[in-house]
C-alpha cells in the first residue's frame, strides 16, 4: 500500500510538470529589447521553443519613430558550445519591421542573439539579446 501511494504521488507530480511546459509554450511570443546608441530594437521570438520559430525585429529612433531603411541579420550562438554559430537574414517588412522563420534554436539552453542592423551609409549597429530556449 505504501509503494502504491508513492506511485500515485509521482504520477501527479509528472502530470503537473507536463502541464507547466505546455502553458509556457502557449504564452505567445517572447519580446526582448536592446538599445544601441539612440536606437531601440525589439526582437519577438514566436515561442522560444527548440525548433522552428518566427523572429520579428522592430527598430525605432530616439524620437520613437520606426526606422525603415537598411538591412538586418540575426546571429545565433551559445557560449561554451562548440556547435558553431548560425545566422538568419531578416526580410524587411513595413514600418521598421524585419522578419524571418527558421529552426536556429536547435537545442535547449541559453542563447546569445545579436541583430546587426546596417544603415544606408553602411554603418553596422549591433543589438544584443539573450534567451533561454526550452523543449516543448
Amino acid at each position: 500500500m505504501k509503494g502504491m501511494w508513492w506511485t500515485v504521488l509521482l504520477a501527479v507530480c509528472l502530470a503537473i510538470a507536463g502541464c507547466g511546459s505546455e502553458d509556457t509554450a502557449s504564452n505567445g511570443p517572447l519580446t526582448l529589447t536592446a538599445t544601441e546608441g539612440s536606437y531601440q530594437g525589439k526582437l519577438a521570438v514566436s515561442s522560444a521553443i527548440v525548433g522552428p520559430n518566427t523572429f520579428t525585429w522592430s527598430l525605432t529612433d530616439a524620437n520613437n519613430q520606426p526606422v525603415t531603411n537598411g538591412k538586418a541579420v540575426l546571429h545565433f550562438s551559445m557560449e561554451g558550445m562548440d556547435h558553431g554559430k548560425s545566422e538568419l537574414a531578416l526580410q524587411k517588412e513595413q514600418n521598421g519591421t524585419w522578419t524571418a522563420d527558421g529552426p536556429h534554436l536547435m537545442m535547449e539552453g541559453d542563447w546569445k542573439l545579436q541583430v546587426v542592423w546596417t544603415d544606408d551609409q553602411g554603418e553596422s549597429h549591433p543589438f544584443d539579446y539573450t534567451l533561454e530556449a526550452k523543449i516543448k
